[in-house]
């Protein structure tokens, strides 16, 4: 499946589409069994092709921990798997950034979950993948 989901969308309806999601379905691959992991995440759209996901309480959470090991991981946003590639966010200043948009986002329970401190807090950028485009088989 492409980004662009069943139907063809432009860039700008594409990342319209996925902000309007409350919640992505991320797969990473277990860092010890090997084994594909799902966890529901919030997220922001954070570019053309890109999203962010985050951890509030530090680099406990297993699908961060996950990614670490395997960044190659798969998002649903509800109409179908995407393959990604996810890269940590190493600047704390941009891991306050995504907390913001987080906020913004999802409002007051946001909010209240980061009231017990983001100091902590850990973030990390997917690369969504296109599908290369079909081949046209002129023997056909």
């Amino acid at each position: 499946m492409s980004i662009a989901g069943p139907s063809s969308r432009s860039a700008g309806s594409e990342a319209a589409h996925w902000a309007r999601q409350r919640v992505i379905r991320l797969t990473t691959i277990g860092r010890k069994s090997g084994l594909p992991r799902t966890v529901q995440v919030w997220f922001v759209v954070t570019g053309p092709g890109e999203i962010a996901v985050q951890h509030v309480r530090g680099p406990t959470a297993q699908w961060y921990l996950n990614l670490k090991k395997h960044p190659e991981v798969t998002v649903d946003f509800g109409d179908g798997p995407v393959h990604g590639y996810a890269q940590v966010v190493n600047d704390r200043a941009e891991v306050q950034r995504i907390l913001r948009e987080i906020r913004r986002k999802y409002g007051l329970i946001a909010w209240l979950l980061q009231l017990l401190g983001t100091s902590k807090a850990v973030a990390a950028k997917i690369r969504l993948q296109r599908e290369a485009a079909p081949r046209n088989n002129e023997h056909e």
